[in-house]
């Protein structure tokens, strides 16, 4: 098997694209060009066909690899084992979402007790019913309060878009209520069970056609808030909030434990920050109430802060917060106090239960169970630890944990003395543990066995490295056990940097196929950017800081190089979203060290990212190009303005751009527009330049199954002609 010594030779036949030179803005006293805009329109025949001709590259190029149908066949078999989320409760009953192995979707089950025998499990809702190739999958969903209704989202083909039906419990039949063009919203039910509440967009103005949701790329603007009565048609809805003050924010609801007040919660940004109303819920389910105008206590009325609503006894409310406090806390507030406050102009009575903690653990999660006990899981170096609170702060105990990993999910109902929380790691593929308060122990519930996981032939370890500017950096390396450091294993290096998101450790069939087929190591690099040590670790890699990012990525790629766990041949870097720009802008960057980049679904375009969709929430992360002091930070790595020349002697990677027809969320245009000028400056050099165009899927949520493994035996296909690593599976 010849892998890259074959294609050195060869160069490819890359489609010929149109070059409009025509379009030169000015932007700021910079003359910035476009000339692939036109691809920016999805539904021109012109994108299509570049759409098109592109694929045909890619899958003759994929297919040439003669190990793609043993890397698909054992990626198939490494995920073909049941695998199921935390047992839940909802009124009388439990649920809980399992999957066999290689369903499309995971199936909703329902069970009269929490039973650890499948058999005595019923299916509730089984979305692989909903369409043949399994792109229909389920989103935001809710019981209603004694669980005798259930308001399900269906999403289709991948779009952020969802459809709400409402399903009888008892009779597993579904009521004729339909709720359309919900998309970024929760379900929150009335407690009386008449209606629920959740947050809609305009039908866009480029959708005539409803069956092509997701394709389109409209801005997202005018999210609001509706109350849907069961039985009645959606146009009768209430419009119970919009923030007129500016068409980009969004809204939320929570219904309090009482079920006597609704909270709305503004946010602008994807900046963990939002704005807290208060209304009763009889107000805002009232016809008549809501076309008065409905009267909110502005308990938070700026965005300095973030606030998540936990519970109340009364007028006594509790949040989780980043008010004052980066890595989070625990917060009380008596809401009546905090009116009487505002109308006298004092500072708001808030009242600290559990403080941040003072080194570096980061408050992650707070979960209510048994009335009065907060479950928290803090995230210490990357690490989750789950502890148990009275609502004093009073810490009761710490919950054992198999291993350094991460709590995937967790279960509670603070009406409940049970929870469950399972947990994976990346040599664990999981397991689900069950407390009971009633005698304080904890449980194994159930465990997932992967089939031919051997966990002892890998070995798991953090490192911390300096990056450019001498911060310390974590980052997990999981290798062959015994592996000979001399710098020829293939290795995957891959990060995120993002929202303030952490990358934690979690267990992965595909990836165990790739370390065990080609030898490889696996590298994750919680750089900076991200959640993994609070609101100020995102911010050092964030706006003017986004720079950070790229350079902690490239010190990991150095790290890796000078431990001779690999060389720049060798070293694939990988990422998706917010982590498709991290990859090509540090291909851009430092292209000598890298030998294969895949960026999947990336944020490209940085100059016009915030005109299509929900762009314009990335902006508390990028900043926005239409700022004038904001424009140059955007421009010096913006990854399609910034493709170095072509010059004799120079390699570009070999680059596998990854997206979807139906990615409503970084629509398509941003890897379409890369893979055009990436071919247009590098085309004519040996290692391939490449896009692979997903159809009837979308960002990434509800893929199935069918269309992952085939995603990762492409790339794992890809990588192994462009790394010159043979499978030996």
């Amino acid at each position: 098997y010849m892998g890259t010594a074959l294609m050195a030779a060869a160069t490819f036949a890359y489609p010929q694209v149109r070059r409009d030179d025509s379009i030169v803005e000015n932007l700021h006293g910079t003359s910035v060009a476009d000339p692939y805009r036109f691809l920016e329109d999805p539904d021109s025949a012109e994108t299509q066909q570049f759409v098109a001709e592109q694929n045909k590259v890619t899958d003759a190029f994929i297919g040439g690899c003669e190990a793609r149908p043993a890397i698909a066949e054992h990626l198939a078999a490494a995920y073909n084992y049941p695998k199921a989320g935390c047992p839940f409760r909802r009124g009388p009953r439990y649920f809980r979402h399992r999957n066999t192995g290689l369903q499309n979707q995971y199936v909703m089950y329902v069970c009269a007790t929490a039973s650890r025998n499948n058999d005595d499990w019923e299916v509730f809702l089984d979305p692989n019913a909903l369409a043949a190739d399994g792109t229909a999958s389920l989103s935001s969903s809710a019981f209603s309060e004694d669980g005798a209704l259930f308001a399900y989202g269906v999403a289709r083909g991948g779009s952020d878009w969802i459809t709400i039906s409402v399903r009888d419990v008892a009779t597993k039949t579904d009521l004729p209520d339909t709720v359309s063009w919900v998309k970024f919203s929760g379900i929150a039910w009335t407690h009386d069970g008449a209606g629920f509440f959740y947050s809609r967009y305009p039908a866009p103005a480029s959708l005539a056609d409803e069956s092509k949701k997701g394709t389109e790329v409209d801005v997202l603007l005018h999210h609001a808030l509706y109350y849907h009565r069961i039985g009645t048609d959606q146009s009768a809805d209430l419009r119970v909030f919009c923030d007129d003050s500016d068409p980009t924010h969004m809204v939320g609801a929570e219904v309090t434990d009482d079920g006597l007040t609704l909270i709305v919660t503004i946010s602008n940004s994807c900046e963990p920050v939002n704005k807290v109303y208060l209304v009763p819920t009889a107000d805002a389910t009232s016809a008549d109430a809501v076309a008065r105008g409905l009267a909110f206590q502005r308990l938070v009325d700026h965005f300095d802060a973030g606030f998540n609503f936990l519970l109340n006894d009364g007028a006594q409310f509790v949040f989780m917060t980043n008010l004052d406090a980066p890595r989070y806390r625990v917060v009380g507030i008596d809401v009546s106090a905090a009116a009487a406050a505002a109308a006298a102009g004092a500072p708001a009575p808030w009242r600290e239960i559990i403080p941040q903690d003072p080194s570096t653990a980061v408050l992650q999660s707070v979960s209510v169970v048994a009335r009065n006990r907060l479950v928290c899981t803090w995230l210490v170096d990357v690490a989750d630890y789950l502890k148990m609170y009275d609502l004093s702060g009073a810490l009761l105990k710490e919950l054992p944990l198999p291993a350094v990993g991460q709590i995937m999910s967790l279960a509670a109902r603070r009406e409940h003395t049970e929870f469950f929380y399972s947990f994976q790691s990346f040599l664990y593929p999981g397991s689900v543990f069950r407390y009971d308060c009633t005698t304080d122990a904890v449980e194994l519930f159930d465990e997932v066995t992967a089939p031919g996981l051997r966990a002892e032939d890998f070995e798991t370890k953090q490192i911390f490295y300096n990056s450019k500017d001498g911060t310390r950096i974590p980052m997990f390396i999981v290798a062959p056990r015994g592996l000979a450091r001399d710098g020829s294993a293939p290795t995957l290096l891959y990060g995120y940097g993002g929202f303030n998101i952490s990358i934690q450790p979690s267990y992965s069939a595909f990836r165990m196929v790739f370390m065990k087929g080609f030898g490889a190591v696996l590298a994750i690099a919680n750089i900076r950017g991200g959640g993994e040590y609070g609101k100020e670790w995102n911010k050092g890699g964030a706006l003017d800081k986004k720079e950070n990012c790229f350079d902690d990525f490239c010190a990991a790629a150095e790290f890796l190089i000078a431990e001779k766990y690999t060389q720049p041949a060798k070293l694939a870097i990988m990422g998706g979203s917010n982590g498709g720009l991290l990859v090509c802008a540090c291909a851009n960057r430092r292209p000598e060290l890298f030998g294969c980049v895949i960026g999947q679904v990336g944020v490209l375009d940085m100059l016009r990212f915030h005109k299509f969709s929900i762009g314009h929430a990335w902006c508390s992360d990028y900043g926005c190009a239409d700022k004038p002091d904001e424009f140059p930070w955007l421009i010096r790595y913006s990854p399609i303005h910034n493709v170095p020349p072509a010059r004799p002697g120079f390699v570009y990677p070999a680059t596998l751009l990854l997206t979807s027809d139906h990615d409503d969320r970084v629509v398509p245009l941003h890897s379409l527009k890369m893979a055009a000028t990436l071919q247009h400056v590098h085309g004519a050099q040996s290692p391939p330049l490449m896009i692979r165009v997903e159809v009837q899927a979308g960002h990434g949520a509800g893929k199935p199954t069918s269309k992952i493994i085939d995603e990762y035996a492409d790339i794992y296909s890809f990588m192994s002609r462009t790394l010159n690593a043979p499978f030996r599976l």
